[in-house]
């Protein structure tokens, strides 16, 4: 008869539930992240960018710390993603605003998914600023971030993603993209009456 070695199982038992207690840990850690990444992009549309970047910095810690818990346990990556997608985003939409600069993806201290992720759903963010800068007839600045997102749809359309998150996250760009050249086309017919 095959015995089983006893040691062995419980020692993999160590080592899931070592692991499962790190995922959980990452999960607190990326909902922490996911608010204070939201309440620092709302801080930037009320033109708040001491509070932003307050925010911003904070959350950079926990993107460290979520970061080292990642390395030891490269399993338990996916359930820090919804975090790291918006502190991505939260860190693009205040760099572009701020600063009129589009970070990278290790300024941003993230992987490519996660940065590619978020500079998707940064997108909607220029929507809304974009329509904040028509109401205040500053169609210059307007048209400037249409261009910005045709041009990062141009760099989305160079991968070939597959069925997944980001080939939805491409899709959402484009149809951002036709948001801004409406709302364009709708101010130059405007002009023209």
């Amino acid at each position: 008869m095959a015995v089983v070695n006893k040691k062995e199982f419980e020692k993999i038992r160590k080592i899931l539930d070592n692991e499962s207690s790190e995922r959980e840990k990452v999960i607190k850690i990326s909902r922490e992240i996911r608010r204070s990444s939201k309440k620092s992009i709302y801080e930037v549309q009320k033109n708040n960018f001491r509070k932003a970047k307050k925010y911003i910095d904070d959350t950079g810690k926990k993107v460290k710390e979520v970061n080292k818990i990642i390395k030891k346990h490269p399993s338990v990556s996916g359930s820090a993603n919804p975090g790291l997608e918006e502190y991505s985003e939260a860190v693009l939409f205040y760099n572009y605003v701020k600063n009129n600069k589009i970070v990278s993806f290790k300024d941003i201290n993230v992987d490519e998914k996660n940065y590619l992720s978020g500079m998707a759903d940064f997108t909607g963010e220029l929507v809304r600023e974009a329509t904040q800068k028509a109401i205040e007839n500053n169609t210059k600045k307007m048209k400037e971030i249409r261009k910005t997102v045709d041009s990062i749809f141009e760099q989305f359309l160079q991968f070939d993603f597959e069925n997944g998150i980001l080939r939805k996250k491409r899709d959402s760009i484009k149809w951002n993209l036709k948001r801004l050249q409406e709302m364009e086309y709708d101010l130059e017919i405007k002009k023209k009456k």
